[in-house]
């Protein structure tokens, strides 16, 4: 995504997600299932707005079922990619909320996502983070009730290096 691109897509992003944030307030008010569901309208939204077309090849998405849904990202973006092309509800697992953009914040929250501490200091940091531990059983617990949960899994970037990974790379398991 070129920087023009990328900083039009946020601007709207921002005020979409204000907008539907203060609606979520009136109708969703605790109902995680609810606010999940104004943030796949809302960033599919975004995407119209900006002319963002996203095409998934080679891997039907799954409607319903226990799905881990694991992915390796580069951007903001890529979260907002993969709520847009799932076009269902689901759990995820995040570092800390405080250290994403001020606008995703509160909508992890009202949606509840797990934040967990990625090390010690995170741990000890923010109170409000599950242990590894912790967030392997909730994990477990959403998969029961069969529902998907989304993975970020953390990693090391590099800006000299590339990741060689093809379009296969990535799987649905179920």
């Amino acid at each position: 995504v070129r920087s023009g691109l990328f900083v039009e897509i946020l601007c709207t992003f921002t005020v979409i997600s204000l907008l539907f944030y203060l609606w979520g307030i009136i109708v969703a008010r605790n109902n995680q299932e609810k606010w999940r569901y104004l943030a796949i309208k809302g960033v599919n939204l975004t995407f119209f707005l900006t002319g963002i077309k996203v095409h998934v090849h080679g891997y039907k998405i799954p409607d319903d079922g226990p799905y881990i849904f694991c992915a390796i990202h580069q951007s903001l973006l890529d979260g907002l990619i993969i709520l847009h092309e799932l076009k269902r509800p689901f759990n995820a697992i995040t570092g800390p909320y405080e250290i994403f953009p001020f606008m995703l914040r509160p909508w992890f929250k009202k949606m509840g996502y797990m934040a967990v501490a990625r090390d010690l200091f995170e741990q000890l940091k923010y109170d409000h983070t599950l242990t590894n531990r912790e967030s392997i059983e909730k994990g477990i617990r959403i998969l029961r009730r069969k529902q998907a949960l989304l993975i970020f899994p953390e990693g090391k970037r590099e800006l000299r290096r590339r990741i060689n990974a093809k379009p296969h790379d990535v799987e649905l398991h179920r």
